[in-house]
């Protein structure tokens, strides 16, 4: 569970990766802790989902982003 603030939907996904609920609401948040407890499946599908969404923040996968962008900016900067 997660609430809607920040860049949370730049890695999350409602009820595929995470259960999103609106920002300063801990009424929805208590209801969405209690529903993904009473749903297994539910449970298992953001587990999965988390889990997948988690493996693209590897270190390696951050160090070989990091990378691309500085070698962009060197061409951006040194062309002009």
């Amino acid at each position: 569970m997660t609430t809607d603030s920040g860049g949370i939907r730049d890695f999350s996904e409602h009820l595929r990766s995470a259960y999103i609920t609106p920002p300063k609401d801990p009424e929805s948040l208590a209801a969405a802790l209690r529903t993904v407890l009473t749903y297994e499946d539910l449970y298992q599908t953001l587990r999965q989902g988390g889990l997948e969404s988690a493996s693209r923040f590897t270190q390696h996968h951050f160090v070989q982003n990091f990378v691309t962008v500085m070698e962009q900016i060197h061409r951006e900067r040194h062309m002009s």
